[in-house]
């Protein structure tokens, strides 16, 4: 099944379309600086524990600033998109996706 997601996501990341790309690197490399300038690590290299709350920040202080909530929904798939690319997936990273439980006697445990 991991295999067969990490083929997925990417025939997914084949298919964006390149000025889709752009737009997202772009919203993604604001957020990272938004980010650096908080004191947070570069969260497009880096997941920290307080990222869901600095996610949430930085979409509040986009709608708040701008009358379209285009730049919201651009991050919000950005976003989606970066922690979904096969590089982010592979190897079991993040670490926080693909957990496999086991019973005592080796069998899998039905989730």
């Amino acid at each position: 099944m991991y295999s067969a997601a990490i083929a997925a996501a990417k025939f997914a990341d084949q298919r964006l379309d390149a000025r889709t790309r752009t737009d997202f690197t772009g919203s993604l490399r604001r957020f990272a600086a938004f980010c650096c300038a908080e004191g947070y690590p570069d969260p497009l290299k880096q997941r920290f524990i307080q990222l869901p709350g600095v996610i949430a920040a930085y979409i509040n202080q986009l709608a708040t600033s701008n009358k379209s909530q285009w730049p919201t929904e651009k991050l919000h798939a950005a976003i989606s998109w970066h922690y979904t690319k096969p590089e982010m997936l592979a190897g079991g990273h993040p670490h926080d996706r693909w957990l496999v439980e086991t019973a005592p006697d080796g069998s899998l445990v039905p989730r």
